[in-house]
């Protein structure tokens, strides 16, 4: 089982396209592959106002940008590229998200997170619905789990909105400053507007590395459970495979490896630590002003 967790906001058009790129290469390169998705909030206008804001002033206002449909077409050029009709012109408005995030956050413990997140990005963009409507919402979600008037309940309560919002604060503590933002088998992380070749990339990096973290735990098992073993079969543990031993055995206490970080150093890093080092992207930085 590889988990993978994906950190994203709902009215971001590059997490759209990076939803849409993740469940296309799972199904078409790694049909075989069991992952677990985990969904994470990130919220890029916590403080927007309930009627939502119209995108084109938002983007003249603070961008000077007098021509939203020239600044879509990078986006709408990738998303077609894979195969999703992306017409962001489709949708002018942008909203606040804490109600669809407490949504999607409740539908961890249904096993239907990763899909109600799908669904309701799709709501905002291809259906140009406002996501911060309750009833809206508590559509979207009977669907995935929920009973209607359940649905509308969490997506009307405070605490959860408040839930929401700690979990977005300790998502930028972890390291995540843009969007969309993967961690494949809690060693591999990418973010922005990746391509299909780069997500397969680090999918396959991390099934690797999971294996042989799993070997290795198995070889140091094996011999810890032998005291008597000779002094030649733990030298034959090795350095490094008793450290890819130990980070698998950590689990998520508090997502502290230790392991080979970009440029061959070992160390113990609180964060999310990675094996691969790409270049990042300036697409889905987060900006507390961005609209999109």
């Amino acid at each position: 089982m590889l988990q993978i967790e994906l950190y994203t906001e709902i009215t971001c058009p590059w997490c759209i396209i990076g939803h849409h790129r993740l469940d296309k290469v799972l199904a078409e390169r790694f049909p075989e592959l069991e992952v677990d998705i985990r969904q994470h909030p990130v919220l890029l206008l916590p403080d927007g106002p309930a009627e939502g804001l119209y995108i084109p002033d938002l983007l003249l206002k603070r961008y000077g940008v007098t021509d939203p449909k020239a600044s879509f077409a990078r986006p709408e050029a990738e998303a077609r590229a894979s195969g999703l009709d992306l017409d962001l012109s489709r949708q002018p408005w942008t909203y606040r998200t804490q109600a669809a995030h407490g949504l999607i956050l409740a539908a961890q413990a249904r096993g239907t997170q990763h899909q109600l997140a799908v669904a309701i990005t799709h709501t905002h963009f291809l259906e140009a619905k406002n996501i911060s409507d309750p009833d809206v919402l508590a559509d979207v979600a009977a669907a995935y789990g929920f009973e209607r008037e359940e649905a509308r309940a969490i997506a009307l309560d405070p605490e959860q909105h408040r839930r929401v919002e700690q979990e977005a604060v300790r998502s930028m503590a972890a390291g995540v400053s843009s969007v969309p933002y993967f961690v494949f088998g809690r060693h591999i992380a990418i973010n922005g507007g990746r391509s299909e070749d780069e997500i397969a990339a680090a999918i396959r990096e991390a099934a690797d590395v999971n294996l042989s973290a799993q070997q290795s735990l198995r070889n140091f098992r094996s011999i810890v459970r032998h005291p008597h073993a000779s002094s030649n079969q733990h030298r034959l543990l090795g350095g490094d495979t008793r450290r890819r031993a130990l980070r698998y055995c950590r689990g998520d206490g508090g997502h502290r490896w230790v392991c080979k970080i970009a440029g061959g150093v070992d160390a113990g890093h609180a964060g999310f630590a990675t094996l691969i080092d790409l270049e990042r992207d300036a697409e889905g930085r987060i900006d507390r002003g961005q609209a999109q």
